[in-house]
């Protein structure tokens, strides 16, 4: 997803390599933009929030330096966030998932799956970082009740 000067990607299942973070991150950039058709060049801030069960979301923010875009360069500030991420679900899909804790924060319903829930991602969307962070501290556990 493209928003603002922002390119956000939910990387399902993929894990950071701390091995060789350099070589890792710019294999993610070159299926970027096969992919995508996303022409990156310059020089980019990039928070990457991980997730042990399920993966990482890779939020790339394009800073305008002249001497990047001249030679056609990439360069990348890489911050690792470690995050608990969240699932933002109608009440009509919480039927749908099981071994869940579920908060509601207003009027919203959100979810932290104990285990891997195959399809969350086409019912639901990914919530992560300070919006994680609130629904945790202010937000109330819930008990789904099933018949």
């Amino acid at each position: 997803m493209i928003e603002n000067d922002k390119i956000i990607v939910f990387l399902n299942n993929q894990f950071i390599i701390k091995d060789d973070l350099d070589d890792y991150f710019r294999h993610i950039l070159i299926l970027l933009n096969k992919k995508y058709d996303i022409a990156l060049k310059g020089y980019y801030n990039a928070d990457v929030y991980e997730d042990k069960k399920y993966g990482m979301i890779l939020e790339l923010k394009y800073e305008d330096m002249d001497y990047y875009n001249y030679f056609d360069q990439v360069d990348i500030n890489i911050n690792i966030i470690n995050n608990e991420f969240l699932y933002k679900i109608k009440y009509e899909f919480l039927d749908v998932v099981n071994n869940v804790t579920c908060y509601k924060y207003l009027g919203d319903f959100y979810i932290k799956a104990d285990n891997a829930v195959s399809g969350i991602c086409e019912v639901a969307d990914v919530i992560y970082g300070e919006q994680a962070k609130k629904v945790f501290k202010y937000g109330k556990k819930v008990n789904i009740w099933r018949q």
